[in-house]
């Protein structure tokens, strides 16, 4: 055999080798995957997420491609509680199967739920690139007014009430951004839909406030009134009430109905900002000696927590 054909032969056989010895590995691979993989689905549908965790690991190791396996493991570390591994193995799968929606809604989501607003609009809005939707619009209209970017966020929920002019979830986050930039007519205009669409809603307790804000005192004590008369009222409302009695200047009425709130033993009641919202109805009316004892009291019960 002359010596190029000798080469020739050992690069052959170098090729055969390697084939077989790449292939003995992926068949390997494989097979500690589906050996771990199929352990670990095991366990968590029994709920024992410590063990699945182990073998989802394992898996892994051998196949960290797997979009399934990284789903699962995204599940596990979620129910474990390890959210930084969760937004990890999420980005996996966007990155894995870059066209999978499910996958980025739900990243947008944990991102949400963390509480991270910029890199929930981030991924709400390359989700919206690629496919419109209605729930995603809604969510990154959320976490636009979690960062007070309330423009942007009016603009979608507009274009979004020209599809559902009443949908209540709208309507509502609308008014709220309203009361946020302190335009309380448009706020109050919107409260006011809100009613005729859901009368049993908290929208009069809304309307009240946004009333009151706008110094339509005799309009925001009629409807609180109507509603306390009604039904008893809750002691926000009530609490409520007395401000908007104070803000309108009838001190005796605010008075009464501070010490209303004060009598009731109602469990969370912030005792402390109520008395010293009477103290203050008393300087106001020029009780100056009442407001005195109860600042006196006041300082009396801190210094004995102390």
């Amino acid at each position: 055999m002359s010596k190029n054909g000798g080469r020739n032969l050992f690069f052959i056989l170098l090729s055969v080798f390697s084939i077989i010895a790449a292939t003995t590995v992926s068949f390997q691979l494989t097979q500690c995957y589906y050996k771990n993989f199929v352990r670990g689905k095991r366990f968590f549908i029994k709920g024992d997420y410590e063990t699945s965790l182990n073998f989802f690991e394992s898996a892994y190791v051998c196949k960290p491609e797997k979009l399934e396996l990284l789903q699962y493991l995204t599940w596990n570390y979620s129910r474990v509680g390890n959210q930084e591994k969760t937004l990890e193995m999420l980005a996996k799968m966007v990155q894995v199967n870059p066209d999978d929606y499910k996958s980025r809604i739900w990243l947008g989501d944990t991102y949400y739920g963390l509480n991270d607003y910029a890199k929930a609009e981030q991924v709400y809005r390359n989700v919206l690139e690629r496919e419109d939707s209605i729930k995603i619009r809604k969510s990154l209209a959320e976490v636009l007014v979690w960062q007070r970017k309330f423009e942007p966020a009016l603009k979608i929920l507009s274009g979004l009430e020209e599809i559902a002019p009443q949908n209540i979830w709208l309507l509502k986050l609308e008014a709220d951004i309203y009361v946020e930039q302190q335009e309380f007519a448009k706020a109050e205009s919107v409260y006011r839909k809100l009613i005729h669409l859901d009368r049993d809603g908290p929208y009069y307790e809304k309307l009240a406030e946004v009333l009151a804000w706008q110094k339509k005192y005799e309009e925001s004590i009629a409807l609180l009134e109507k509603i306390i008369d009604q039904g008893g009222g809750s002691l926000k409302q009530m609490e409520l009430l007395a401000d908007v009695y104070c803000w309108s200047r009838e001190y005796v009425k605010s008075t009464d109905m501070y010490y209303k709130v004060l009598s009731m033993g109602v469990e969370g009641l912030d005792r402390k900002r109520v008395t010293l919202k009477l103290a203050d109805v008393f300087r106001y009316s020029n009780r100056n000696s009442d407001a005195i004892k109860l600042y006196d009291q006041y300082l009396a019960k801190e210094n004995d927590l102390q």
